[in-house]
């Protein structure tokens, strides 16, 4: 099949159906004569849940519980199956081929949901993670100059003085024998290194006990969640309680980002040459211009400055958190990875640079394996741009698609050696590793996270703190915490000790 210069399949390449149409045509590759091949499934012939007139499946979408509903039904009903939502049907998939081929038709082919598209910008939050088109050429251009390999080398010294700073918060709770709450306390230490990264500026959380930033960013992903299963848009109408809750969070932290770009745009003022050097994302922001030749605006800026630090926040401690849980369960993992920084760091107590941190192999193992069994991201929605075949069936413009990553990576059909086990060992035997392509927590394609680079320099450090001083316990037992989806997946129920340890160099 033809492509566009970056590998996305161009409008020439697109198969727009007859009404009747039940076939896929190809070409033959001696005389281009069209061929017709197997007849095409129609999204209405999908196998998939039983649902009720009207409703479909909408009273079956347990919000908290969508992630785990939606592979349960991919598990029952196929790779490819379908449900209603209301009168609307919607594709989950969740054959790993075709995913990646989803995701590498972006942004041509397929788009963010629309929804997803239309709540962000009504919540405060214009920004690259639900543009399309231009717009996000324009505004991914605009952000991933602050997370690129110089820039986060530059950084490294930052992030790990922030890092030994929790080390410090730490050792006061060891000495407490207090439990800690490992999602909160991870997210101290993420709002603090995006909030330094990305607008030059120390929130200093971890050594804050009463963090209002933590709890005005922490309503935001569950009312995206709840946004996107609603039946319909409700709040456009009607603002409830929550709504207005989320509001007031919200422009609160529009309060807080407007002083610091606010004092963005003086520091240029006062220096002009940091225009050839801007030391962050929001003075890089006020001095881009887009396509047209014009500066963004400051609700833009400040949107995509919100979606950096949302997204900074969250994501990487639930990435965390997860690491830990699983960690509570293997001794053995801990032992090897202590003999590790042993062999490795030698008199160091953390890695000196980015380089060090990335030549940790049963480390990076580690992560990569807890983000195989608990993606923090187990469901991508997305909606078909043009009509398209996908895995043999017809998909009209404007079906919605949920793209279950995580599900095939726990596959006894791509993960062939016990795939629901913690087994970091995996990553490093090259004959696992076609497998392993199944697993994709941080999409992939035009649009993979342009954040991941970051998220695992922060997961690198923080393990490699904890793992190196301290003991640590779960208090309960594995079986008591469970998987709460809130537009991303975390754990509910984890708490831990923390005991003081010598490394044995």
């Amino acid at each position: 099949m033809l492509g566009g210069p970056d590998g996305t399949r161009t409008s020439k390449d697109r198969m727009t159906l007859a009404p009747n149409e039940s076939s896929e045509l190809t070409s033959c590759p001696v005389s281009g004569v069209a061929l017709r091949q197997s007849p095409l499934r129609r999204i209405e012939q999908l196998p998939g849940p039983k649902g009720l007139p009207l409703l479909g499946n909408l009273l079956q979408l347990d919000i908290e519980r969508l992630h785990l509903v939606f592979e349960e039904w991919a598990r029952t009903h196929g790779s490819v199956c379908a449900f209603r939502a209301g009168p609307k049907r919607v594709l989950i998939v969740s054959e790993p081929s075709a995913i990646e081929e989803v995701l590498r038709a972006r942004p041509h082919d397929y788009r963010r949901m629309s929804r997803v598209a239309t709540v962000l910008p009504e919540m405060g939050m214009p920004g690259v993670f639900s543009a399309e088109g231009a717009d996000w050429r324009a505004q991914r251009a605009l952000v991933a100059p602050a997370l690129s390999p110089r820039r986060l080398s530059d950084f490294y010294p930052v992030a790990r003085a922030i890092v030994e700073k929790l080390e410090r918060r730490w050792r006061v709770a060891a000495d407490r024998g207090a439990e800690l709450d490992p999602v909160s306390e991870f997210k101290r230490l993420t709002v603090d290194v995006t909030t330094r990264l990305v607008f030059g500026h120390d929130a200093n959380t971890i050594e804050h006990d009463e963090d209002h930033l933590q709890r005005q960013l922490r309503s935001i992903f569950p009312s995206i969640n709840r946004r996107l299963a609603a039946a319909v848009p409700y709040w456009r109408l009607l603002r409830l309680p929550v709504d207005r809750r989320l509001d007031g969070d919200i422009a609160q932290l529009h309060e807080r980002l407007r002083l610091l770009l606010d004092g963005a745009r003086q520091r240029l003022a006062r220096e002009p040459e940091r225009a050839n050097a801007p030391s962050d994302l929001l003075e890089a922001m006020l001095l881009a211009k887009d396509e047209s030749g014009r500066p963004f605006s400051d609700a833009l800026i400040l949107g995509n400055a919100l979606q950096m630090l949302l997204a900074g926040e969250d994501t990487t401690a639930l990435g965390l958190a997860w690491a830990v849980h699983l960690l509570c369960e293997h001794p053995d993992v801990v032992a090897r990875l202590r003999r590790e920084l042993e062999q490795e760091l030698g008199a160091e107590r953390m890695p000196r640079d980015v380089g060090a941190a990335s030549r940790l192999p049963w480390l990076n193992a580690i992560l990569h394996e807890t983000l195989r069994l608990r993606s923090v991201a187990p469901a991508i929605y997305l909606e078909s741009a043009a009509d398209v075949v996908l895995a043999g069936v017809a998909v009209p413009r404007g079906t919605w698609l949920v793209l279950l990553t995580r599900l095939a990576g726990k596959s006894q059909a791509h993960v062939v050696d016990r795939p629901l086990e913690f087994l970091p060992e995996r990553w490093l035997e090259s004959k696992s590793r076609d497998t392993l392509r199944a697993s994709v927590p941080f999409g992939s394609g035009p649009r993979v996270c342009p954040g991941r680079a970051l998220a695992l320099l922060e997961m690198q450090l923080a393990l490699v703190m904890l793992y190196e001083n301290f003991e640590v316990t779960r208090v309960g037992s594995a079986e008591s915490v469970r998987e709460r989806f809130e537009f991303i997946m975390e754990p509910v129920g984890l708490r831990v000790r923390l005991r003081h340890r010598e490394p044995a160099r």
